[in-house]
């Protein structure tokens, strides 16, 4: 379903005309074009303005403002002196402890292995540890086969009817919303944040044995076939959602993916990328469906920008060559 023509996610024509016709339409943004876009000449422009009086009072920390246009000084990495101190003695306190027992006291507490069910009868495992250790196999890549040769009392028999029948994508992911919900309920994840705000970048991964025919090059990751896989964290730290994409895809198409289709109960709100994730029809579908995204721009003068008329209030501004000209509203009401 995720690979088919694009019209067919869309809805279609006369059910459009019916929901518009019966009530506001679902949409997190004015649906009058006019008010429309008036409203955002107004935000634009009080922008401009706030921006303007930092720059000429010198209050823009870590950014300068010249006739040639703009420059940021990134932010590096520190950690305190404090947190330095505290870090060895907080892993003093975290006893040493097997993975196989961690997974299994996971599971005694949130028990993610019941979205693991059977695929024609729908009941959950009956042999847990079994399917625990099929789950693990697959979280390493080490594969049923030599996982069963370290694993006593198992077989790869047992393992691979265990991955057969209960071990699939759906399962996975209903398995990461638990976790994902049992994460934010904990008093800890408060301090970190609410949970409304997350980012999302890609990492590639090279391929290896039979993986490696179904893999992709991609010149920047060098000669070596592989995938990308794309991370969303949250601001509590949780990983929610994790797309798998070819080495050379576009991160930016799988943004919406990742904030609609996560079923964990986390409320996003703004979403942060970076030159990757971005794309300008993923600005324009995040600010539709009520998503702020952050993007981190590498040469933002350089790119295509949708614009629209506004005021500069200053000359600094104005020569600063990151959001200058105008386009006609006339031409884009009729899009609407």
């Amino acid at each position: 379903m995720r690979f088919q023509w694009f019209e067919s996610f869309l809805i279609p024509t006369p059910t459009f005309e019916l929901v518009r016709e019966e009530g506001p339409l679902p949409v997190a943004v004015e649906t009058d074009v006019e008010i429309y876009l008036q409203e955002q000449r107004t935000i634009l422009n009080k922008g401009l303005s706030d921006l303007a009086r930092l720059a000429e009072a010198g209050e823009l920390d870590d950014v300068e403002l010249t006739e040639i246009g703009f420059n940021v000084t990134p932010h590096k990495a520190a950690l305190p002196d404090i947190a330095r101190s505290l870090k060895p003695k907080v892993e003093s306190r975290l006893p040493p402890i097997r993975i196989t027992n961690m997974i299994l006291e996971v599971d005694a507490r949130t028990g993610f292995s019941n979205a693991f069910t059977h695929l024609r009868t729908g009941r959950s495992a009956d042999n847990k540890l079994a399917l625990l250790t099929a789950i693990l196999a697959d979280g390493i890549n080490l594969g049923l086969t030599r996982m069963a040769d370290v694993s006593p009392g198992l077989t790869m028999r047992h393992l691979a009817w265990v991955h057969d029948w209960h071990i699939r994508e759906e399962g996975y992911t209903a398995a990461h919303a638990i976790l994902i919900n049992a994460q934010r309920n904990l008093s800890l994840t408060a301090i970190w944040g609410d949970g409304s705000t997350s980012s999302s970048d890609g990492q590639y991964f090279q391929a290896g044995g039979p993986g490696e025919a179904i893999g992709d090059l991609n010149a920047r990751y060098g000669s070596n076939r592989g995938a990308k896989f794309s991370r969303f964290t949250s601001d509590q730290y949780g990983a929610f959602h994790i797309i798998t994409m070819s080495a050379n895809a576009s991160e930016a198409i799988h943004v919406l993916d990742g904030l609609l289709y996560h079923s964990s109960d986390l409320a996003i709100e703004t979403h942060y990328v970076d030159t990757g994730g971005v794309s300008d029809m993923g600005f324009a579908l995040c600010h539709l469906l009520g998503f702020q995204l952050v993007p981190r721009l590498r040469g933002p003068s350089a790119r295509a920008r949708p614009r629209t008329r506004w005021h500069a209030p200053c000359s600094s501004i104005a020569s600063a060559n990151f959001a200058t000209g105008h386009s006609k509203a006339s031409s884009i009401a009729p899009q609407a």
